[in-house]
């Protein structure tokens, strides 16, 4: 198989860094919407919910520290969403353009070694 014929048998991020067309933005805020809640209805949750009872938090505390986190994690992926909705640019080189230098060379030095 030729590097052509991989390349269009698999065509994961095919746009790479660059912006994105609107030709090739498909998805509606419904399948968003499903992907967001997948990934945040993970078995984390059920170990940060046993972890502030464990540290003496009651049930109602525990419940209230989960939800506004829950809620501010996604109000900060939700601020990326619109940002590269407006820009064309995915979410993987938004977050990656605010990070610090050194986040940004560290998975460069770890391939390294």
């Amino acid at each position: 198989m030729s590097t052509a014929e991989s390349a269009e048998a698999v065509p994961f991020d095919a746009h790479g860094i660059e912006p994105i067309p609107d030709a090739s933005r498909d998805s509606t805020p419904w399948e968003q919407f499903w992907i967001w809640a997948g990934a945040n209805i993970a078995p984390i949750n059920w170990v940060l919910g046993a972890l502030g009872i464990t540290l003496g938090l009651s049930l109602v505390e525990t419940l209230v520290v989960v939800a506004l986190g829950n809620v501010v994690g996604c109000a900060v992926f939700g601020a990326f969403n619109v940002i590269g909705h407006r820009t064309a640019v995915n979410q993987m080189v938004l977050g990656r353009a605010r990070s610090a230098a050194a986040a940004r060379s560290s998975p460069a030095s770890c391939r390294a070694c």
